[in-house]
C-alpha cells in the first residue's frame, strides 16, 4: 500500500556506503550501495580511505556526497515520502568534526540542492580518522598516564588505550593543529 510507512537504513563501511528500505513487515524495497573508489574517483582513496604512513583517514565530503546519493536513489524510486525513520551505522572509530558554519547549515538545508554542496564548509576536519589510523602512540600513553595506567584507563572507559579510538584521535587533532581544533564546534 502506497501509505505505510518505511525505513531507510545506512551502513557506512570503510569502502561504501549501503542503503537499505524496507517496509513495516521487513520486506526489502530497495537495497542499493556506493563503492567510494569507483563512485568518486575525484576523491583518490583506495579502498575507500587515504593511507599515509600510520594515518587513515577518509574524506568527510566523499560520505556527505554518498549520502546524498543514496537518498536521491531512494527519493527516485519514488520510496522517499514514505520515510518515517532512519537508522545508520557507521564504522568503528570513524570520527566526523562539525565547524560552527556546519551546525548552522544542518538546520537550515534546502532540499532542492545538494547535500554535498550545502555542507562543503561544515567540517573543521574534511579528512576524517578512520579505524586504520596508528598515529596516535603517543595520545594513548598520554592518557594511561592521566587515568592512572593501562589497566585503570580500561576499568574507567571500559577499554585500554588504543590509536585508533577517538580520544587518542581528539588529543592529536589539539596537539597538532589548534587552529583546526578551534574551528571544531
Amino acid at each position: 500500500m502506497d501509505g505505510d510507512a518505511l525505513f531507510l537504513g545506512l551502513d557506512l563501511s570503510t569502502q561504501q556506503l549501503k542503503g537499505i528500505v524496507i517496509d513495516s513487515s521487513g520486506q526489502i524495497l530497495l537495497e542499493t550501495s556506493i563503492i567510494f573508489d569507483s563512485q568518486f574517483p575525484e576523491y583518490q582513496t583506495t579502498n575507500g580511505r587515504h593511507i599515509n604512513g600510520s594515518t587513515a583517514t577518509a574524506p568527510v565530503l566523499m560520505w556527505v556526497e554518498a549520502i546524498g546519493l543514496i537518498i536521491s536513489r531512494v527519493h527516485d524510486a519514488g520510496l522517499a515520502h514514505r520515510i518515517r525513520a532512519i537508522s545508520g551505522a557507521a564504522q568503528q572509530h570513524g570520527s566526523v568534526y562539525w565547524s560552527q558554519q556546519g551546525i548552522e547549515t544542518i538546520g537550515k538545508l534546502d532540499a532542492q540542492r545538494s547535500l554535498h554542496e550545502q555542507l562543503a564548509g561544515a567540517f573543521a576536519v574534511l579528512d576524517s580518522p578512520v579505524w586504520e589510523d596508528s598515529s596516535t602512540v603517543e595520545q594513548c600513553r598520554r592518557l594511561e598516564v592521566w587515568a592512572g595506567g593501562s589497566a585503570e584507563l580500561a576499568r574507567i572507559s571500559g577499554s585500554a588505550a588504543f590509536e585508533r579510538f577517538t580520544g587518542a584521535q581528539i588529543m592529536k587533532i589539539k596537539d597538532q593543529s589548534s587552529d583546526t581544533w578551534s574551528r571544531v564546534a
